[in-house]
């Protein structure tokens, strides 16, 4: 593994490049061998991979393009970060797919006009409860929700070094009412 002091042009890199990868950690830059990475395909990733085609081919095959048309708009309303922290406009594509993941994660049905009221209501303070003993934990708001189309969703992470800019994809949905 070589280590990386990086000069007045290049300040930062992150990612593959070829046969290498270069990344970040408390230590500092650094560039090692790219390695393959182990796909166990299991059923819950067959699953996603299976959903996950499913809701792209909608969107190239199904959708019109007057369908199409809102979800750029919608899209222009979110902003994601890359490996190196930088800000850009997500694509409608990926937030179609994104929204429609997560609703099917839950059990909901395909979308294919995105959600006019994105405005959140205030949950108040949570209380958490745990049980040793089957293992469960719950997570419930001050200002409970009366709307029955409302759903609350709960997203955690590893912990993370502090050097991490780009937390997406590393978090896992492990809950939701």
């Amino acid at each position: 593994m070589a280590k990386v002091n990086f000069g007045l042009v290049v300040t930062d890199a992150r990612g593959k490049a070829g046969t290498v990868v270069y990344q970040h950690n408390r230590g500092g830059s650094f560039i090692r061998n790219k390695v393959k990475p182990k796909n166990p395909q299991g059923a819950v990733q067959q699953a996603h991979r299976a959903l996950f085609k499913s809701i792209a081919n909608r969107w190239s095959l199904t959708l019109t393009d007057n369908q199409r048309l809102p979800w750029f708009a919608f899209a222009e309303r979110f902003v994601h970060h890359d490996q190196l922290g930088q800000k850009f406009r997500a694509q409608a594509q990926l937030v179609y797919v994104e929204r429609n993941m997560v609703i099917n994660m839950i059990g909901g049905t395909t979308i294919d006009t995105p959600p006019t009221d994105t405005q959140l209501n205030e949950p108040g303070e949570l209380t958490a409860y745990a049980s040793a003993s089957t293992g469960q934990l719950w997570i419930l708001p001050t200002n409970a929700h009366n709307n029955t189309t409302e759903r609350a969703l709960i997203w955690a992470t590893k912990c993370m070094l502090p050097a991490r800019y780009s937390f997406e994809g590393f978090w896992r949905l492990i809950g939701h009412d």
